[in-house]
């Protein structure tokens, strides 16, 4: 339960901030149109890589990345040759927005201590090293993918300050998680929040 409030509260709201990156899932329409399935998906995912066996030879978890790692060469291919596509907007799914998305995962252990959870630094740094490879597998380039939490943290903030800013795609997709969220919560709560 903790790793979905996450996902839904720190790591698709990050993602939605990298401009560039927003374009890109805005321009396949895969998650502004289809919220529900791409969170499905997502949290297959998450399950199939941290299933225990799932990151052994033939695991579920290599599998799954395997598809992903294909599925983002496709998108790539397919959106640099979309006539909308700026080149200011640079290469598709490219290594940075790739790791960027990763730490989003990898650093979790982080965001769920100011939820109260507590991590033990041999737990965090176990979880850290499952997304190391979980980088590997997806094709990210080592240089890209930090040894530890800390040097996680630092190349964290280094694509934040390069990547991060206001952008209409990111407004759009986060609207959209919202209004996925919302109809999550029961009843008068949810109601309550729309007339806010």
């Amino acid at each position: 339960m903790q790793m979905a409030l996450a996902l839904f509260t720190w790591s698709l709201p990050s993602c939605y901030a990298c401009a560039k990156g927003a374009q890109v899932l805005v321009s396949t329409g895969r998650i502004d149109k289809y919220v529900n399935y791409r969170i499905v998906e997502t949290s297959q995912f998450l399950m199939d890589v941290m299933a225990e066996g799932g990151l052994e030879r033939g695991g579920r978890g290599v599998r799954t990345a395997q598809k992903i790692r294909l599925l983002h060469a496709t998108i790539r291919y397919h959106v640099r040759h979309y006539p909308k596509w700026q080149p200011e907007w640079g290469t598709p799914i490219n290594q940075e927005d790739q790791a960027i998305t990763l730490l989003t995962f990898a650093l979790l252990p982080h965001t769920l201590t100011k939820l109260g959870l507590d991590f033990t630094p041999a737990e965090q740094d176990a979880f850290f090293h499952c997304w190391r490879v979980i980088g590997h597998i997806l094709g990210i380039d080592a240089s890209l993918l930090p040894r530890d939490p800390n040097e996680g943290q630092q190349l964290w903030d280094a694509i934040t300050r390069r990547q991060v800013a206001p952008s209409e795609a990111g407004r759009t997709l986060t609207h959209s998680l919202i209004n996925y969220m919302k109809e999550l919560v029961p009843g008068t709560i949810s109601m309550a929040s729309r007339r806010c």
